[in-house]
C-alpha cells in the first residue's frame, strides 16, 4: 500500500512526504519533482510557457506511473487529485492523507515560493481561498485522513499519520 499525499500547495506534503520516506525506509515520488525532472523545467516555467493544461497532461503520466508502485510515499501537486483519472490511480492502492491550513497561513508559506505557479490575482489571499473552495469536493471525497498543519511541524505531521496507520492496522513496516 502507497501513502499519498493531498492538499493545497504550502501545507508540508514535501516535507511531510520527506520524513515518511525516511521513517518508513520508503521511496518518495513527489509528482511536481518529477514533472520538472520530465519537462526539464520548473513547475512555475512549464506554466507560463505551456499553460496549465500541458502541466495537467505531464501530472497525469506521473501521477499514473507513480500510483503503479507499491510501498511508496507520493507527494502530489495541489491540483493533482482533481482530475478524476489521478485520483483514481491514487486510491486503488493508496491511504489518502489531505494536508490542510488555513489560507492566512497558506499565503504566508507560498507568496514568495520561486519554484511554484506565480498567484495571478491581485488579492492573492482571495485567489487561495477560491481554489480551496474549487478542490474541497476532490479532496473531502478521496481523504481517508486529515491534518491540519497550521501548528504543527513537518515532524509532528508525520508522526501524526504514523500514528493514525498503526490505530487503523495498516502495515508500516
Amino acid at each position: 500500500m502507497n501513502i499519498v499525499l493531498i492538499g493545497y500547495r504550502g501545507t508540508g506534503k514535501s516535507a511531510v512526504g520527506a520524513l515518511l520516506s525516511r521513517y518508513l525506509d520508503r521511496p518518495l515520488i513527489d509528482t511536481d519533482i518529477e514533472i520538472a525532472k520530465a519537462a526539464g523545467k520548473s513547475i512555475r516555467e512549464i506554466f507560463h510557457d505551456d499553460g496549465e493544461t500541458a502541466f495537467r497532461e505531464h501530472e497525469r503520466l506521473v501521477v499514473e506511473a507513480a500510483a503503479a508502485h507499491d510501498g511508496v510515499i507520493i507527494s502530489t501537486g495541489g491540483g493533482a487529485i482533481v482530475d478524476p483519472a489521478n485520483a483514481t490511480c491514487l486510491t486503488a492502492d493508496g491511504f489518502v492523507v489531505l494536508l490542510q491550513a488555513a489560507p492566512e497561513t497558506l499565503l504566508g508559506r507560498i507568496l514568495n515560493d520561486s519554484n511554484r505557479p506565480a498567484l495571478t490575482r491581485h488579492d492573492a489571499l482571495t485567489e487561495i481561498k477560491v481554489k480551496l473552495d474549487e478542490r474541497r469536493t476532490a479532496y473531502d471525497s478521496v481523504a481517508q485522513m486529515s491534518i491540519e498543519t497550521d501548528d504543527l511541524t513537518p515532524q509532528q505531521a508525520a508522526q501524526t499519520i504514523l500514528v493514525e496507520l498503526q490505530h487503523r492496522g495498516i502495515e508500516i513496516s
